[in-house]
């Protein structure tokens, strides 16, 4: 039987240890270690500025190499949502 390597993976003798905190090890990858924003059932409870907040958070979420499932389907509700009370509040 012969033997096939798939991948070789050679794993540096340096660890984040060295190179600086978990932060800046998560940074550099591109991903976050906050938890991702949770949007309630019902978005009526919110303000407009706690939407916006939300869509903010979801936006940087979504720009991140790796974003969470959902994250784009939670963009949308909450620019929707953000859309359905401008028009709501014209004249």
């Amino acid at each position: 039987m012969n033997n096939t390597t798939i991948l070789d993976v050679t794993i540096p003798e340096q660890t984040i240890a060295d190179t600086g905190t978990e932060k800046e090890f998560y940074d550099l990858l591109g991903l976050s270690n906050e938890k991702p924003p949770v949007l309630p059932q019902d978005l009526i409870d919110l303000s407009t500025a706690e939407v916006q907040k939300l869509c903010n958070q979801v936006f940087r979420e979504m720009d991140a190499d790796f974003p969470r499932i959902g994250a784009q389907d939670d963009y949308e509700t909450l620019v929707h949502e953000l859309d359905n009370r401008a028009k709501q509040s014209e004249p």
